[in-house]
């Protein structure tokens, strides 16, 4: 009665007065904490309706009061942006990675370094998404795939960006949680496939070829072998970027021998190499100077190698007129090829003596030698079958003679015939050559002689040659002067003591014959005079013969 009279007392249209919600009645001191009021199983406060209990009120996990949960950031925050970044040089644990944030991370490389870089995380919680950007802000790679990984190469010294960014989440707790694994491989020489050769043991034997794709590093050589037969030929070309490095090339032979090298500093080196024995020769490519922003440089190597032939010599190519010129001396080591002559240039001035003596094996193969002069008339040669040639000259003329050294026959196993050659000049003599019997220049200085037979004088120009001889009365004198007129023309005069002229004999003939007869006893003088010099030689030698005849 007394709840029906409260609920009648409280209607709207009566006006009742809120309680105090605390008392046991309307409008008195006791509140309604009893069993009746809003604590009870019907009130507000009860386990079914009251906002405190975990079912209906907002108190319960489904209330107005719950806390919602928010994404824990991790301890290089802030790093949101490139401007950002955090330095790291390894790997960083315990990151996160929040909706609408992203995690930026700097690294410093060095030209030609390599970083990939790896995101590790639990893919039921979310997804992390990496990207690598350069200075510029510019994308280099990405990875959207479970457990992304992004590979670069700094191409010159640089830093390299990493940004992190939420790409799915799916767990529980906003956000996702990850590691960075950072695998660093710092800048090396280029390897190839023919390493480990860095030694002369280690050598990679190798054919003829094209090799391309090398890698030369500064601190150590790269070494091939490759044989090559007795008189065959191998060429060594090898080609670099010359902004990248520069390279040298050397060839070796048996025993450590430096046979040859290229060490031009431009991008491309050449070798030419005719063996004179079957071995295996060694290669070694040496990188001395560094150039590029990489370690080391790349190179190419091509090998030609020639199947055994006739050696090839030092003055090679000289297989026409006018090629070597030489002068006097010792010229070891030639080669004479069957389908290869060897030409040589001599610069002879008039009356020089040319001497040309050539050694060989005439079982290898015979040699022969032949000498022109510039209008290409052959003027000397030697053509025996001995193991030497021999063959000398007086030259005729100032100007260049072609010497032509010419294998005949090649009969030994090996091609061609090896040969050396010794040259000799022997200059022209710039005087006329002076006789036993000067001085004899003038009348009344002659050389006083008596019948007989007087060899090798010498009439030179502007050079008289008298002679003088005692005769009795009636006596005759015979004078015969013998000589060769190519050499220089010869005339005879006979005078007698007062310089009267009793004879004179001016032919062009190769000599000249006297004779006179005195009516009393006198001195006769005989007059030689060289009229032309036209030999090679200066003056001209000629033989004076005097004969005395008695009266009969």
């Amino acid at each position: 009665m007394r709840r029906l009279a409260c609920l009648l007392l409280c209607l709207p249209l009566l006006g009742c007065p809120p309680d105090d919600d605390d008392d046991t009645g309307f409008g008195s001191p006791a509140d309604d904490d009893d069993a009746a009021d809003d604590d009870d199983a019907s009130d507000d406060d009860d386990s079914s309706s009251d906002d405190d209990d975990s079912s209906s009120d907002d108190d319960d996990a489904t209330d107005d009061d719950d806390v919602v949960a928010e994404c824990e950031e991790d301890g290089h925050e802030p790093n949101e942006a490139q401007g950002s970044a955090v330095t790291i040089t390894d790997d960083q644990f315990n990151l996160t990675v929040c909706p609408d944030d992203e995690d930026w991370f700097v690294l410093s490389l060095v030209s030609g370094d390599q970083i990939e870089v790896a995101a590790d995380f639990d893919s039921d919680e979310g997804h992390v998404d990496l990207a690598l950007i350069d200075g510029a802000g510019s994308v280099v790679d990405n990875a959207t795939e479970e457990d992304p990984t992004t590979r670069w190469s700094a191409s010159n010294d640089s830093e390299i960006f990493i940004r992190a960014r939420l790409g799915g989440d799916s767990g529980t707790v906003p956000g996702v949680e990850y590691e960075l694994d950072i695998t660093l491989l710092a800048a090396t020489c280029p390897t190839d496939i023919y390493e480990p050769n860095d030694t002369t043991l280690s050598a990679t034997p190798i054919n003829a070829g094209n090799l391309d794709g090398l890698g030369a590093c500064l601190d150590t050589d790269d070494w091939y072998s490759i044989t090559v037969e007795q008189y065959g030929a191998i060429q060594i070309d090898a080609w670099a970027d010359e902004a990248e490095g520069d390279i040298d090339v050397t060839l070796w032979g048996p025993s450590d021998a430096l046979i040859a090298e290229s060490i031009n500093e431009a991008g491309t080196e050449t070798i030419y190499w005719s063996a004179d024995a079957t071995n295996v020769y060694l290669i070694q490519v040496d990188l001395v100077e560094d150039l590029g922003d990489d370690p080391g440089a790349v190179y190419d190597l091509l090998l030609t190698v020639w199947e055994p032939a006739c050696p090839v010599d030092s003055f090679e190519p000289n297989d026409a007129a006018g090629s070597a010129p030489l002068v006097a001396g010792s010229y070891p080591g030639l080669s004479a090829c069957d389908t290869d002559e060897d030409w040589f240039e001599f610069d002879l001035a008039n009356s020089d003596l040319l001497e040309v003596d050539v050694t060989f094996a005439n079982d290898e193969g015979d040699i022969d030698l032949f000498l022109y002069n510039p209008g290409g008339t052959l003027v000397a040669s030697s053509e025996s079958t001995d193991d030497d040639e021999a063959m000398s000259y007086e030259a005729e003329a100032t100007s260049p003679y072609h010497l032509k050294v010419q294998l005949t026959t090649d009969d030994g196993p090996a091609p061609g015939s090896a040969y050396d050659m010794e040259v000799a000049i022997t200059a022209a003599p710039t005087v006329c050559t002076v006789d036993s019997l000067e001085p004899n220049d003038a009348f009344g200085s002659g050389a006083s002689l008596t019948a007989g037979d007087y060899t090798q004088l010498q009439a030179c120009a502007d050079d008289e040659d008298w002679f003088l001889i005692d005769l009795l009365a009636g006596q005759t004198l015979d004078v015969d002067v013998t000589f060769v007129t190519v050499e220089g023309n010869v005339d005879l005069a006979v005078y007698d003591s007062g310089m009267s002229l009793l004879d004179e004999q001016l032919s062009t003939t190769d000599d000249e014959t006297s004779s006179v007869t005195v009516g009393s006893d006198d001195t006769i003088w005989v007059q030689v005079v060289l009229e032309s010099d036209g030999g090679t030689e200066l003056g001209n030698e000629y033989d004076l013969t005097l004969t005395v005849t008695d009266p009969s």
